[in-house]
């Protein structure tokens, strides 16, 4: 018994010495692989967190509808039925899908904070002129630190978002290092890019449900990449895409522009995966099954998780994403605008990437939109160049990083039709709606040489 005693004795200290040593060596590779991405992420939370604190509650874009819908879920009020004749405290915001609004409830609703604050009359939202009065509602003493009430439950939501925007920059990381792996700068750059953008430091340091939409749009794009370059067919991958596909529908309908490109991204890997069609009679067979797995897989399973609040739409307001209820009360554009008048609001859309601060109406400096323009521009251009020396037979990367880029691409381009769309609709000219794609915009902007394996 005592041999026994003495060799586990020994066998312990031996082992738990090789695990720490594996352990440290493991962290220190880690930290020389991806240290760069963890200072990049961590500069972000802070900046996030000050943006977060400075911003008086209720002045950043739409927060003043946002907070109220999560309010009343934690309130325990269900969802709120949309009419408008009638419109509640959350407006055209209560038509979005609940997700984001649920974290949020779960995450506040054991404060009191029944005071809602009181509009400012005099409030010139959407107007950048230096005069006049920008705040949007009438703020007292109650919002000073330590918070408590409705101050504490808004920048508690607000902590959760700049974590969610967080998130959202290490999988622009993650993304650009799919696509090239032998290309760490321009990963973090990038991420960089992503994570230092001021309007999407401000919208994450605020109450609104594009913080949670963009991570789970920029994970399914990771996901949707990985398969058609690695050529996953496992039905674990597929329910992840399913899952993340369901996510991100019952977040924003926006999102919705995620499920014909999964669906593209099957159908060829199931077209790539199996051997061409001469080499046996029933490889056409096999490439259906396995596309038609595929889809009833990641769509079956994205249904089961959102299926029920489109469906719940349809009920209650006879079309699915409930887009009709949301223009009726953000007021429809009468007359339609041409696609020629909407171009005059290019300068604008393109301000409110970049930074638009509070309800539309607290602009930079001009120097600030020349420079950011001047180096986006810069980006295009080198991008330009490299596509026509692609078309030349040039530096032309391999067919599955073309196809990674093409997706890339495809994502932005239907996140740009569907917000044109939206602004036929209501006015809603805000480039800052183009952030479930702010990863296809940072990456394309640094990709402006091939690689040494391209």
């Amino acid at each position: 018994m005592g041999d026994l005693e003495c060799e586990v004795g020994d066998f312990i200290p031996h082992h738990c010495g090789l695990w720490k040593r594996w352990t440290m060596a493991t962290l220190a590779e880690l930290t020389k692989r991806h240290g760069g991405i963890g200072l990049i992420v961590a500069a972000f939370v802070v900046l996030g967190v000050v943006y977060s604190v400075v911003t008086p509650i209720f002045e950043a874009s739409d927060e003043l509808w946002h907070y109220p819908f999560v309010r009343h879920l934690a309130q325990g009020h269900g969802l709120p039925v949309q009419d408008s004749a009638n419109v509640g405290p959350w407006r055209q915001e209560g038509s979005q899908p609940p997700l984001y609004y649920a974290l949020g409830a779960l995450a506040t609703f054991w404060i009191e904070a029944d005071d809602l604050p009181r509009i400012n009359p005099h409030a010139r939202i959407g107007d950048p002129l230096p005069l006049g009065n920008k705040n949007m509602v009438v703020h007292s003493p109650e919002e000073s630190f330590p918070w408590r009430g409705t101050a504490l439950a808004v920048h508690l939501i607000r902590l959760l978002s700049v974590l969610m925007g967080a998130a959202t920059v290490f999988l622009v990381y993650r993304i650009a290092l799919e696509l090239f792996p032998e290309r760490r700068a321009l990963a973090l750059g990038a991420a960089a890019i992503a994570a230092f953008t001021p309007m999407f430091l401000f919208i994450a340091g605020s109450v609104n449900n594009d913080n949670l939409v963009t991570p789970l749009c920029s994970l399914a794009l990771l996901l949707i990449i990985r398969l058609v370059r690695n050529l996953q067919f496992a039905i674990r991958d597929w329910a992840l895409l399913g899952l993340v596909l369901g996510l991100a529908a019952l977040s924003k309908v926006s999102a919705l522009g995620l499920f014909p490109l999964a669906a593209l991204a099957i159908a060829l890997a199931a077209w790539r995966r199996r051997p061409p069609l001469q080499s046996s009679p029933h490889a056409g067979r096999a490439r259906v099954r396995a596309f038609l797995r595929g889809c009833l897989v990641v769509f079956g399973l994205a249904g089961l998780v959102a299926g029920w609040w489109y469906l719940r739409n349809l009920l209650l307001y006879g079309e699915p994403t409930g887009l009709r209820m949301m223009v009726a009360i953000a007021g429809p554009r009468h007359p339609v605008p041409t696609l020629r008048q909407l171009a005059g609001e290019w300068a604008g859309f393109v301000m409110s990437y970049w930074g638009f601060f509070g309800g539309m109406n607290v602009p930079a400096d001009p120097w600030f939109y020349h420079l950011l323009n001047s180096i986006a521009l810069l980006g295009l251009a080198g991008l330009g160049v490299l596509a026509l020396r692609w078309l030349r037979g040039r530096d032309r990367p391999p067919t599955s990083r073309l196809l990674g880029l093409g997706f890339l691409l495809a994502w932005l381009l239907i996140e740009f039709v569907g917000l044109v769309r939206w602004t036929l609709m209501t006015i809603a000219s805000q480039g800052r709606l183009l952030f479930p794609a702010i990863a296809s915009i940072s990456i394309c902007l640094l990709y402006t040489s091939p690689s040494p394996r391209d």
